[in-house]
């Protein structure tokens, strides 16, 4: 097993996970699968755009501030503690990665941002926050 393969699985067997698919009923094995497929896809999908000074922070943060101003409206609390951290620490490193950059986020901090981008999809996704 790849090392890069355990935080999404761990995500997914402590019960924060896919629960289904619109109408279908779907073997929990199959949920846990997409759930690990749903981590690592959106891992990497920001670890791609990293390209250019800012270019992913920019994005997460963006993306984090939308979130962010949604569940305060929506009212969901559990949401917003979860993505003000976030947003906060975007923020601060935005500050020093604009261009000209000073500092870099390399994989470590790029694959943080993704992986928390996906596990905040599934806390949007219910009716009640997990946290």
């Amino acid at each position: 097993m790849q090392p890069s393969l355990w935080p999404p699985r761990l995500v997914a067997l402590t019960g924060l996970h896919i629960q289904g698919f619109a109408a279908f009923h779907v073997h929990p094995i199959l949920l846990t699968a997409a759930t690990i497929i749903w981590l690592v896809g959106c891992t990497n999908a920001v670890n791609l755009i990293d390209g250019l000074d800012g270019l992913a922070v920019g994005i997460s943060l963006l993306a984090t501030l939308t979130v962010l101003i949604a569940s305060l409206i929506s009212g969901n609390f559990g949401l917003t503690i979860a993505t003000a951290p976030l947003a906060g620490a975007l923020i601060g490193f935005l500050v020093f990665n604009f261009n000209p950059a000073s500092i870099f986020s390399a994989i470590a901090g790029v694959f943080c941002w993704g992986f928390c981008w996906a596990a905040i999809a599934f806390c949007g996704a219910e009716r009640r926050s997990p946290l």
